[in-house]
């Protein structure tokens, strides 16, 4: 059963979760690296109103690996903030935000925090890394996202004085091609 594009969770399957055993986290758990399962144990963890500890992490990497707008906060790290406390989730996420090589986890980790957590300013803190992946990867999801998290500031001097002049150059062109391919 299928509702508004997302798997429907039957009672007995919440049941099942409320009394889980060790083999439901570790499946539970491989499910949240699936781009469609995850959306079951989202709704699994919604309905049944718990949510194991264990799970608390690849629910956040869940969130970060999902690029569906407003869902990945709301079903899949508020629970975790409820579990184990916005400051776990927020070392988690800051953990993940400045470790990481890669802009869409970057990307990720800013929009799992989004109204969730605060952390502190880490898409001003990577704002190089995060333009460099602007002009490199053309990927308009990646773009949109690097704009959102950057506040469209590019054209601030001041803002972006630590990064070469080029870079910030190729951004800008980037952007105003961006902004009449919408008009």
């Amino acid at each position: 059963m299928w509702i508004m594009g997302r798997p429907a969770v039957v009672p007995a399957a919440v049941e099942r979760f409320m009394h889980h055993t060790a083999e439901d986290l570790i499946w539970l758990a491989q499910a949240l690296k699936h781009e469609r399962r995850r959306w079951f144990v989202a709704r699994l963890v919604q309905a049944s109103g718990t949510l194991p500890e264990t799970l608390c992490d690849p629910m956040i990497d869940a969130a970060i690996d999902a690029r569906e707008e407003s869902f990945s906060p709301k079903l899949f790290v508020a629970p975790c903030v409820q579990i184990v406390g916005s400051d776990r989730v927020t070392e988690y996420l800051r953990f993940r935000s400045e470790t990481t090589h890669d802009p869409y986890i970057l990307i990720g980790t800013i929009r799992a925090a989004y109204g969730n957590v605060s952390l502190g300013g880490v898409a001003k803190r990577r704002r190089a890394f995060l333009l460099d992946a602007f002009v490199a990867k053309d990927d308009p999801y990646l773009r949109n996202r690097i704009r959102n998290a950057l506040k469209y500031s590019f054209d601030d001097e001041t803002e972006f004085s630590e990064i070469p002049k080029e870079l910030l150059a190729q951004a800008r062109e980037i952007a105003r091609q961006m902004d009449e391919d919408r008009s």
